[in-house]
């Protein structure tokens, strides 16, 4: 949209002149060969037609395309239309620019105002599970400290409670949240720092806008804090944020949002950050640490928009940028989102999620009068792409077509023969799946009502009984590592297989040296299923059976011991995507653990049946696993653990392998130490033994109890490979 700006204003201020001024303003409808005003494109751009599907050149990474009438207006109103094309991760796209602004000034109280119009295309998903990207920076780290704006999706939703910030950006201060109850104790660091309590899928399908790094300042958090008004697709949503730098300084951001006096999110002292009722943050989430001249002795230098992929997308997706202005200081606008003022979108007289019904009381989405957004609860009304499809809602034009209405509660088009989205199957068609490649001896499969689930009462064998399946053994008793067909890492006689009496049975087991202030890391790996160098069957329910013994007086890891891990891979590649781990705890108790690997999450799971059992250090002891993948998009995997043959630890409804479809294929014996180990000591292994069913009775597993919330630990140390 076409707009007449005044360069520079002065405003005057207790502090003295302060220069209002606008550092970039772009209206993306002038593409200008689609550098726009913009001075540089990122490299590893598709140079073809950007429209989908796109036929990537090689190397590839990203498009843009420039679209005439695709602004937020419509008609002569243009945009720019960028598409990033899937699996591809740690790269740059978009524009960036420099010599915007020099000379900001902290001492004075300057702000950094940011003004942008996005759409993002019916084809994205905020269900990608760890998406953490960089989509604006101002300055560098070199001679200051940039700031950034990063778009994050469902990541946050994973479990009961997030701490805003990851990775290796810093976490937030204590922003008020009374964590330390309620199942959320997870939330309260070894300092006794409280993060926020995040319900658990209040962030699903949404988009959300965070503000921090180079700042050592606590995050703004989710545009959407405490409410599900988080952005979805193919709907126009309108940005504005403020940092202001100085010894008061704050982080506000406002989406959809025309009210200056309550920005969907601040961090700030209580005077410029009252609690919110509507947004759900309290008074002074805070307050911001001094921004200094220092800091901010860059943020002239360079700007970028579109910017970082640090996390792979699942698909090609994209979004449309229409209006965009950087400025230094100004003013507020109360007209930013369309409609003028702050009338509410539930009162606005439009149409603003295209289902065909205007406002409080006729659209069903609108709780009143007063409510900001027309979408609802409901998974036909509620923004997001709930069955993968690339669809969403109930539309006029354009929805998904599994959708009857606005209150329909399943996008699914189950029924018409045909996979989508996070279907398993549809009818007759079973994706080539059979009782047989699910692990059974024989029989007919079916799928379940709702298509999300293949019903396998018809199925004959497997962990319901008859044969047990054995994919794996190992007693080391030809003394050598052959009946490991896979990769082993060692130091000189870190790992070995070794002669000694005390085995459990025979005369050989494995043993694994452990060196205090390292990670001591040795493994092997056994690969099976649909491992890319095997080729099999995916597995997709697995138990293991082995022995273990720790040299006595080994003093644990600050963040605990592995012992065995169950990598699921894609079947193309040999990285592994997640992980379920048998472990020890850092206080000594056996446990187990399960991971996102590609967004490094690691959701802790300790014994919850019965007393803890502790490990005896210089005794061997039985251990077991269960784990049963999820239905791919729904929570309904399991893992359980047993101890010398007593079910210690049992979990249900858990989301394995997320909307993926891995499966396991890649079993690893591991004497990982998390942090370092503690001291010197062994860790010792022996009969091995990995079965589709239970490999000491083939009874099936017990139905289990009700799961308990996922709790993220980020103490974890990432270590280099595969």
């Amino acid at each position: 949209m076409k707009r007449v700006i005044v360069p520079l204003i002065m405003l005057v201020g207790l502090i003295g002149i302060v220069q209002a001024q606008i550092c970039k303003d772009e209206s993306f409808d002038v593409s200008n060969g689609l550098l726009y005003g913009l001075q540089n494109l990122r490299g590893d751009r598709h140079a073809g037609t950007c429209s989908y599907p796109v036929s990537w050149e090689a190397g590839s990474k990203w498009c843009v395309e420039h679209v005439g009438d695709g602004g937020d207006t419509g008609a002569g109103d243009g945009a720019a239309h960028i598409i990033t094309r899937s699996g591809q991760n740690q790269f740059n796209q978009g524009w960036y620019w420099g010599a915007a602004c020099d000379n900001w000034s902290a001492s004075n109280g300057d702000i950094m105002r940011i003004k942008l119009k996005i759409k993002f295309d019916s084809r994205y998903s905020f269900n990608t599970g760890g998406q953490n990207n960089k989509f604006m920076i101002w300055g560098s780290d070199q001679g200051g400290k940039r700031m950034i704006l990063f778009l994050r999706d469902g990541y946050w939703t994973a479990s009961d409670c997030r701490p805003y910030g990851s990775g290796s950006y810093p976490r937030c201060g204590n922003d008020g949240s009374d964590c330390s109850s309620g199942g959320h104790s997870q939330c309260v660091s070894g300092t006794n720092v409280q993060y926020c309590c995040v319900p658990d899928g209040t962030y699903q399908g949404k988009g959300v806008f965070t503000v921090g790094a180079g700042i050592s300042t606590p995050c703004t958090g989710p545009a959407n804090a405490g409410t599900a008004t988080g952005f979805g697709v193919d709907e126009w949503v309108y940005m504005q944020t403020e940092v202001k730098t100085g010894p008061n300084g704050y982080i506000k951001m406002w989406v959809n949002n025309n009210n200056q006096n309550e920005p969907n999110a601040c961090t700030g002292s209580a005077a410029e950050c009252p609690a919110s009722a509507t947004y759900g943050y309290p008074a002074g989430r805070g307050p911001v640490s001094t921004i200094t001249d220092t800091d901010v002795s860059n943020w002239g230098g360079m700007q970028t928009i579109g910017d970082f992929v640090t996390d792979a997308l699942p698909q090609d997706m994209g979004f449309y940028l229409d209006d965009m202005v950087w400025e230094r200081n100004g003013t507020f606008d109360s007209n930013w989102v369309p409609g003028g003022g702050t009338t509410p979108g539930c009162d606005d007289g439009s149409d603003n999620d295209g289902d065909g019904l205007t406002d409080y009381p006729a659209d069903p989405g609108c709780q009143s009068a007063s409510d900001n957004d027309e979408r609802g609860s409901a998974a036909c009304d509620d923004g997001a792409d709930n069955d993968g499809d690339g669809l969403s809602d109930f539309r006029l034009s354009g929805g998904d077509p599994g959708c009857a209405s606005a209150s329909d509660s399943d996008e699914n088009n189950c029924g018409n023969g045909t996979i989508e989205g996070n279907e398993a199957c549809d009818g007759s068609e079973l994706g080539g799946q059979t009782c047989q490649s699910r692990g059974y001896d024989s029989g007919t499969l079916g799928c379940a009502a709702g298509c999300e689930s293949f019903d396998e009462g018809a199925c004959v064998g497997s962990s319901g009984g008859g044969s047990i399946n054995t994919l794996f053994t190992s007693d080391f008793e030809q003394g050598d590592w052959s009946e490991w067909n896979g990769r082993q890492e060692q130091t000189p006689g870190g790992l070995q297989v070794v002669a000694d009496a005390g085995c459990p049975s025979g005369g050989y087991c494995a043993r694994a040296l452990l060196t205090q202030g390292t990670n001591s890391d040795n493994y092997a790996d056994y690969y099976f299923g649909d491992f890319y160098t095997i080729g099999n069957p995916k597995v997709e329910e697995v138990w293991l059976s082995l022995k273990v013994k720790f040299d006595s007086g080994y003093v644990w890891p600050n963040s605990g011991q592995k012992v065995a891990i169950l990598n699921a891979t894609d079947g193309a590649t040999s990285q592994r995507r997640y992980q379920v781990i048998l472990k020890v705890a850092p206080e000594g108790d056996w446990s187990l653990q399960h991971s996102y690997i590609d967004t490094w999450q690691f959701f802790e799971k300790r014994q919850n049946v019965g007393t803890a059992q502790p490990v005896v250090q210089g005794q061997w002891v039985k251990l077991k696993v269960y784990a049963r993948m999820n239905t791919p998009g729904a929570s309904d995997g399991i893992i359980r653990m047993w101890v010398d043959d007593v079910l210690k630890a049992e979990y249900t409804s858990l989301d394995l392998r997320q909307s993926t479809d891995n499966g396991f294929g890649k079993l690893n014996l591991s004497s990982w130490a998390t942090d370092a180990s503690g001291s010197n000591g062994a860790e010792w292994y022996d009969d091995w033994v990995m079965a589709e069913s239970d490999p000491d009775s083939a009874v099936p597993p017990p139905d289990g109890n009700p799961a308990t919330p996922d709790s993220v630990w980020r103490t974890d140390t990432k270590p280099s490979g595969d």
